[in-house]
């Protein structure tokens, strides 16, 4: 948070946010990490809370990204909580995947005939996103 003060405007990318707040699961489940280990999803999130109050305010240029492919696994109150807007990018469908393989294979100097079976590739990246097609 030093570095990103210092050198503003500056953002900070958080991928997988649904381990740093995750849903609430019964304790049987829990991961049991220990209280100061390093990478305890508990100690995370509380320094992470910390830092957005005591670091940005008003003044200051910093915007924090958090990112997740899982967002149903995460506790939505605690995103709420902590970021300030929320965009969701639904993976691509049928359709939409069947013209992204189009396209990306085009790009890449493919060739393939007319009667190339797309619609297959479509259907076997359904739940993929545009990134992993």
């Amino acid at each position: 948070m030093k570095c990103a003060k210092a050198f503003q405007p500056s953002v900070i990318y958080i991928d997988e946010v649904d381990k740093i707040w995750p849903a609430k699961v019964k304790k049987a489940k829990r991961l049991k990490a220990k209280k100061n280990e390093f990478g305890n999803p508990v100690r995370i999130k509380k320094t992470l809370t910390k830092w957005r109050s005591k670091w940005i305010t008003d003044e200051t240029r910093i915007t924090i990204i958090g990112c997740t492919s899982e967002p149903h696994n995460g506790s939505r109150k605690d995103f709420k909580k902590f970021f300030d807007r929320s965009i969701y990018f639904p993976f691509p469908d049928y359709t939409t995947a069947r013209l992204l393989w189009k396209v990306f294979i085009t790009q890449i100097a493919g060739h393939f005939s007319d009667d190339f079976p797309l619609h297959i590739l479509a259907h076997l990246s359904t739940g993929y996103s545009a990134g992993a097609i």
